[in-house]
């Protein structure tokens, strides 16, 4: 069976006319050639997808064995990042010590900020992460701040202040903030040329890490591992999956700001019982739809897609 990509278009058309805001989308089966996308090479905000790049980049380390899976990296309170961090819920030393294994962990399969921090650091900061996603040709990703930078400026914070750090200290502190604050933050953030992603780019890196182009087999197996132990991408695309189908994915899903999604991101593989792949990225940004809206609507682009394949 044919992908349909007309009822694709519909879809995505229709949930940017009710809900206003930009979606981007793109699939391809088993091969570098996209057989569909929308807006596939405009770029949108990356939000907790940025984790697969950096468990990407790490792992990638461990390969070369620059970084042992064992290797200890110190936090300190001092480090601790806002936003989604349950290092920083259930912190309660000045320091504490975690291995390489424990951050990734905590960064892919918790979407831990203060992990993905840690990590990030321990690479060499941001710029390490899109050199080495450039080394392996992928030019339509970047990453460029740290969680702790990047949380306070999407939510109208200026500067970082440690008692920000954590979930519920964050969503107070951007609670108090007045609501034309908030707005203003946000219309920047979804222009804000840095931390961004395109479709494409993010299908052809999926494709190279599916085809063992970027991890050894042992490093592809973990971050496989993580990605389906994550509690996170409980979003629907799992919904209705046929027996003998696998799929390992990511979402990325900023909290809203003043009734609307910042980002609302999926991007995975599903693969058929006879082993044929789907490759697909989903981004939504500053849509107003409900989330379970936005969800439904990236989970009928895989169902769309696994028709495709037969399934």
């Amino acid at each position: 069976m044919d992908l349909d990509p007309s009822i694709l278009d519909r879809e995505l058309q229709g949930l940017e006319t009710e809900g206003g805001g930009r979606v981007g989308a793109a699939v391809a089966l088993g091969r570098m050639t996209p057989l569909w996308s929308f807006r596939g090479q405009e770029t949108f905000p990356l939000a907790g997808i940025s984790k697969f790049m950096i468990a990407l980049a790490v792992l990638a380390k461990v390969d070369r064995r620059e970084i042992h899976p064992e290797q200890i990296v110190t936090i300190r309170r001092a480090d601790l990042a806002p936003g989604s961090s349950p290092i920083a819920a259930e912190f309660i030393d000045e320091s504490e010590r975690f291995t390489v294994r424990g951050l990734l962990a905590r960064a892919v399969t918790l979407n831990d900020n203060t992990a993905a921090d840690a990590l990030t650091h321990l690479l060499g900061g941001t710029a390490a992460i899109t050199a080495q996603l450039r080394r392996w040709g992928i030019s339509g990703i970047r990453v460029d701040r740290l969680e702790r930078e990047l949380q306070p400026s999407v939510a109208g914070l200026v500067g970082w202040q440690p008692e920000w750090a954590g979930t519920e200290a964050f969503a107070r502190s951007t609670q108090m903030l007045p609501e034309q604050t908030r707005r203003a933050a946000l219309t920047r953030y979804l222009q804000d040329a840095e931390d961004r992603a395109s479709p494409l780019a993010v299908v052809k890196l999926l494709t190279l890490w599916s085809r063992g182009l970027l991890l050894s087999p042992r490093g592809g197996e973990v971050l496989t591992e993580l990605l389906n132990e994550s509690p996170m991408n409980r979003d629907g695309l799992r919904e209705g999956l046929p027996a003998g189908w696998k799929l390992v994915h990511q979402t990325g899903t900023a909290p809203d700001v003043c009734g609307i999604g910042p980002a609302t991101n999926a991007i995975g593989v599903m693969t058929s019982p006879k082993g044929a792949q789907l490759f697909f990225a989903v981004f939504i940004a500053g849509s107003a739809a409900p989330l379970r809206q936005r969800q439904e609507a990236i989970a009928r682009i895989g169902r769309t897609g696994r028709a495709a394949l037969g399934g």
